[in-house]
């Protein structure tokens, strides 16, 4: 679609061609919002300290995405997917750690 354009081939017989459909740097995701805690204990008995605690991550189980398809790519015919600006990651899930550290 370029050659004719150009009036010539694509330098190197480059099959593609990167045009920048929204300039780089103006279009910006979702916030991110995420909540960790840790409650924890110490008991003290027979000489020992003994520290249990539980921690929770993503308290809010937010689901932000965190990166974006950047290039456009011609949707397949048979599923017409469109892969521009689909998720490539997101923050992990809820997820509690349970933890004790016996210190003797």
């Amino acid at each position: 679609m370029v050659a004719p354009f150009l009036g010539r081939n694509l330098s190197g017989n480059a099959q593609n061609v990167t045009v920048n459909l929204i300039e780089p740097g103006t279009l910006q995701g979702d916030r991110t919002n995420q909540i960790d805690i840790r409650a924890g204990k110490v008991f003290r008995f027979a000489g020992y300290r003994t520290q249990f605690s539980v921690d929770v991550y993503n308290l809010l189980n937010s689901a932000r995405v965190g990166g974006y398809q950047q290039s456009f790519i011609t949707p397949d015919p048979t599923t017409l997917t469109q892969k521009w600006l689909a998720p490539q990651n997101i923050l992990p899930a809820r997820f509690f750690k349970l933890t004790a550290q016996i210190d003797f």
